[in-house]
């Protein structure tokens, strides 16, 4: 599935809802910012970050950073940071308190097991969708440069492109490689980094 759709995370408890602001990204000003088991927690955190851990939906650690070593590579335990004016929220937390890090989708779909955030948005429906709307900028999208992109044929086949830049390649803008996919039969589409991190391996090789 290729969407467009508003998400918002949210920490539930059981005095209200609050705004989570980022997932496994750097912190930043009067942040919320959660991470998720699977990614490691960031070693080094300002002095004034404030950290909870959820186990089960439980809180089952609230202090300022660092975490402490135990629970620091817990393969179960989520994390919760906060700075400035958003450290009273997890301040306000017990030991034990049930939370809830839940998301709410718009449009309402379908249960998400896995997801993959990139862009800008190539194809919709055979249509070329490039949307000043997703923040990328015009230059960002006309100018040729390494691309990697991500498309699916009317028969849900899947296509991987990587257009590379260098040996005689200047590579292509987002328009043009739109029109690309679109001619191979895509009719939903969407870039993923380009630039140094095009590449692509399959079996045993690579290009």
């Amino acid at each position: 599935h290729f969407l467009n759709p508003k998400i918002k995370l949210l920490l539930k408890t059981s005095e209200r809802n609050y705004a989570i602001n980022g997932v496994n990204r750097s912190i930043y000003d009067h942040a919320l910012i959660l991470y998720t088991p699977n990614y490691e927690l960031p070693e080094f955190f300002n002095a004034n970050v404030q950290l909870v851990g959820v186990r089960n939906d439980r809180v089952i650690w609230n202090g300022p950073a660092p975490a402490p070593q135990y629970l620091s590579g817990a393969a179960d335990v989520s994390w919760l940071a906060a700075s400035g004016s958003a450290v009273k929220i997890l301040e306000a937390l017990e030991i034990a308190e049930a939370v809830q890090i839940d998301y709410e989708m718009e449009p309402e779909r379908f249960l998400i097991r896995d997801a993959v955030q990139a862009g800008p948005r190539l194809l919709n429906a055979g249509h070329i969708a490039l949307l000043r709307s997703e923040g990328f900028s015009a230059n960002f999208i006309q100018r040729a440069a390494a691309r990697s992109a991500i498309a699916m044929t009317a028969d849900e086949e899947l296509i991987l492109v990587v257009v590379t830049s260098g040996n005689g390649s200047v590579g292509m803008g987002l328009h043009e490689l739109a029109e690309y996919l679109r001619d191979l039969g895509a009719v939903e589409a969407m870039a993923v980094d380009g630039g140094g991190s095009s590449s692509l391996v399959f079996k045993q090789g690579s290009m």
